[in-house]
């Protein structure tokens, strides 16, 4: 077993999470990605694949190599669940449109799940 080092923890900048007036939860993820996106992806189609249960994704485009990724929520966003649903994402991001370069501003590699 490895002795505990502080060195070795990671801050992730979990991007804010809101209550919305008819009581569902939302935070909006600001992801780059290492080249361009694809010119004739359908945003509106892989957001509806990304969807699982209690778990609502759209994606915008803000940029030539930039989507937000807003996640609502019925449940109260901290539940544990979505933590591990937000991972996921990611990682499900990844294979459909392109490789992930940063996740709210941090680089990939300190995220879930390709940190080690």
């Amino acid at each position: 077993m490895r002795e505990y080092n502080a060195k070795r923890l990671v801050h992730n900048c979990w991007a804010p999470l809101k209550q919305l007036p008819n009581g569902h939860w939302q935070r909006t993820w600001h992801l780059s990605f290492s080249e361009k996106l694809p010119p004739h992806l359908s945003l509106e189609k892989v957001s509806t694949e990304l969807n699982e249960s209690d778990f609502f994704i759209t994606l915008t485009q803000e940029g030539p190599k930039r989507l937000n990724a807003t996640v609502t929520t019925l449940d109260d966003g901290w539940d544990d669940r979505f933590f591990f649903a937000t991972y996921r994402l990611f990682k499900r991001i990844d294979a459909k449109i392109g490789t992930l370069e940063t996740i709210e501003g941090q680089d990939r590699d300190l995220w879930r799940p390709w940190r080690r």
